[in-house]
């Protein structure tokens, strides 16, 4: 037995036993049900209000739409590979957090808004009538009732949009209710990642067999990871059937700098050590490229801005690996970014400043130890390496 299409959303990046799961367990009665379909109902009148009085009908769909999760930057690996222009008569953006902007999009009929609702309300609660308490049932219904007024108006404008063009394609960074709501139209879906993939987050057991064990994830038409590392794990556990890495050529030639990759948030970052790397290549006269996260809000740059051979890149238009490929460094760091596995898959020397207990207590699947070198616990091998000029000796070949 399978997740339907129309619920697969509520269970996106959780482990499901393939065997005597809660799949085969009977229905029950869903006392939470009736709270589910009155707030609802009520979600669906309020948003087709918004689409009554604001919206206009759309008579030229283009064959792309790309979803703008709450992370402004999540959905920027689109334009990088499937969009380099930004070409505008190609795609629709659509703000799935921004009800005043995805209302407007095109205009909705009530009767078929409230009939999705009812198809999608009819399969979601006969499958949370058959978890328990174990299976973070509470949770659960917690968040179909948010969540599935947002899912049946987002099946209904692609149904729309499908209808006047049948070649349309999702592309999305990590928003898997609206994918999921493309995929139940049979609207071909790409999950584009952005950032690393993390196991999945709910479960109290350790290690999961893949014979045992399979990772629910909505079936996209293709999805994209920057490691070997992800894809290999996203196969083992039958998590898609078409999980591709995104391409990239290796760099020939290096400069003498280093490439910094802030995180978006001073606490994820450590001031003494920044300061530290800053001060030994600086020694070694290389330049010092520090490159700030799209939604970095802090002072650390501020505390650093002493130094005088640092170059800020702000631009949150130019990714990771942009940056590198103008610069070609010599080095890349950073704090558990995908900055340092880009880093590695260009050729470049990544150098992870986190140490490695915080390496170990995130669920990364990224090998990070094996793929970087670790500032904290190898600087003494990397120092030498600068001292005797045999820079190139530390490249990691796998």
């Amino acid at each position: 037995m399978h997740i339907p299409n129309r619920v697969i959303w509520l269970f996106s990046n959780t482990y499901l036993r393939k065997n005597n799961n809660f799949l085969t367990n009977k229905p029950k009665f869903l006392p939470y049900s009736i709270i589910i379909l009155i707030y609802g109902i009520i979600q669906i009148l309020y948003l087709f209000l918004k689409n009554f009085l604001f919206s206009r009908k759309i008579h030229i769909v283009p064959n792309q739409i790309v979803i703008q999760s709450e992370a402004p930057h999540m959905h920027l690996n689109y334009f990088r590979f499937f969009n380099k222009n930004k070409c505008s008569e190609k795609f629709i953006l659509i703000e799935c957090f921004n009800r005043n902007q995805f209302t407007k999009i095109d205009r909705l009929p009530l009767s078929n808004l409230l009939k999705e609702f009812f198809d999608n309300y009819k399969e979601l609660v006969e499958l949370l009538s058959k978890l328990d308490s174990s299976d973070r049932k509470n949770e659960m219904c917690n968040l179909a009732l948010k969540s599935l007024p947002i899912f049946s108006y987002f099946t209904t404008l692609f149904e729309n949009l499908h209808r006047k063009n049948d070649s349309i394609e999702v592309f999305a960074g990590g928003a898997d209710l609206i994918s999921s709501a493309a995929i139940v139209k049979n609207i071909r879906s790409h999950y584009l990642t952005h950032g690393f993939l993390n196991s999945p987050q709910h479960s109290n057991k350790k290690d999961f067999n893949s014979s045992e064990y399979s990772i629910i994830y909505p079936r996209y038409t293709s999805i994209y990871t920057y490691s070997i590392d992800e894809k290999n794990f996203l196969e083992k556990f039958d998590a898609s059937n078409n999980i591709k890495l995104y391409p990239t050529e290796r760099l020939n030639d290096f400069n003498k700098s280093i490439a910094i990759f802030l995180s978006s948030l001073d606490k994820m970052m450590d001031l003494q050590t920044l300061d530290e790397v800053i001060r030994t290549f600086s020694s070694y006269q290389y330049q010092i490229i520090i490159k700030i996260h799209p939604s970095y809000n802090g002072s650390i740059c501020e505390k650093i801005s002493h130094y005088k051979n640092i170059i800020f890149e702000v631009a949150p238009e130019n990714s990771a690996s942009d940056l590198m490929q103008e610069y070609k460094p010599s080095f890349a760091l950073g704090w558990l970014s995908t900055s340092l596995c880009e880093a590695f898959n260009l050729g470049i020397i990544p150098i992870c400043l986190n140490n490695k207990e915080e390496i170990e207590n995130t669920k990364i699947i990224y090998k990070t130890e094996e793929r970087s070198y670790i500032w904290k616990e190898e600087k003494k091998q990397i120092i030498k390496a600068l001292n005797s000029g045999s820079v190139k000796n530390l490249i990691k070949v796998f």
